[in-house]
This record gives structure tokens, sequence and C-alpha cells, in this order.
């Protein structure tokens, strides 16, 4: 896809050198210390870049297609190699799916997908392993030992109470007399 921003491929180059600068404190990636925006930041840490048109874009969005000349394809994400938000140093960037970003990163989702095990330590795979599609296509990992033991204590609390014992025995006698 082409140049797509109202604002030149150059004038945002500038922008982007203009308003970041190298970290000398940060660690070599790719031959390169990490550039920090140093200009408005969203809520996360991503640096904001105003592309022309009363619109804004995050700041390592731009610089990876600055430097690539073409929009990122839908579906794709600049990820963060270094793991700064606000670095926009291209060599730091590389395209990947959204489910790579976030299995790549440090949030819940990438966290349980890491796990080998349940809490009470049973394997999360083999015949132990239960797979749930849940609600907009999700795919929920569970532990049958898990699932097995609090289907029993919910069987067992269920029945333990006094109007659900006397109904069971009223049957069982009512069973017996005919």
């Amino acid at each position: 896809m082409p140049w797509h921003y109202p604002t030149s491929r150059d004038t945002l180059a500038a922008k982007l050198k203009e308003n970041s600068e190298v970290d000398r404190g940060s660690t070599i990636l790719n031959g390169a210390r990490c550039r920090i925006w140093t200009r408005c930041k969203q809520s996360k840490g991503y640096g904001c870049i105003c592309v022309g048109g009363g619109k804004t874009k995050t700041a390592h969005r731009v610089a990876w297609e600055v430097e690539h000349g073409r929009h990122m394809p839908r579906g794709r994400v600049p990820d963060h190699l270094c793991r700064r938000h606000d670095c926009v140093e291209v060599r730091h960037l590389q395209d990947v799916t959204e489910a790579e970003n976030i299995l790549r990163g440090d949030g819940g989702s990438a966290v349980n997908a890491q796990k080998t095990e349940c809490i009470h330590g049973h394997p999360l795979s083999g015949a132990n392993l239960i797979l749930r599609e849940r609600k907009g296509g999700a795919v929920q990992r569970q532990c049958r030992e898990c699932q097995l033991r609090m289907s029993r204590a919910a069987f067992a609390r269920y029945y333990a109470r006094p109007e659900v014992r006397r109904r069971l025995i009223r049957k069982m006698r009512e069973r017996r007399n005919r």
C-alpha cells in the first residue's frame, strides 16, 4: 500500500528524529540503543505523533512505516524487541501478528500460555488437559483433575443440604413401599 498520511515521509522522519533522543543507558540491541520518544505519550507509555489531517498515531508505528515506506499490513503490529513502549528505534521494532505480540509480552495471556502445570501441580498436558472455547473464540486451558475435584465438592455440598436430603429420603421410601 502506498504512503497514506497527509504529511510527507521526510517531514515525519524529521519529527521523529527531533522529538526523540538516544538513551545512553540502554542496552545495545541489533546494533543500536533505544531512541526514546520525548513528546506526548499515551497512558500506557506509547509515544503519539500527529500525522496530519487532525490524526495522531503511535510514534513507533509511524517510525516503522517511515522506514519501510509503506503501511503496516492489516492484523500486524510493531513489536518492541527492547520491551520499552516509548522506543522509536526502527531496529528495535519487528512486524508481528497481534497474537504473537501478546504472547511475547508479560501480560496475563502470555504468563498463562507459558504455564505447564495448574496451581495444584497437575500437568496441563495430555489426558489431564481440557480445552474449552470461550465467547469470542478464545480457548481456555483447564486441569481435568482440578475440574473433577471441584465437581465432586459441588455435588457433596448440594446433597449435604437438609431439604435435598429429606427429598431423597422421601423418594427412597416411596420406591421401597411400591
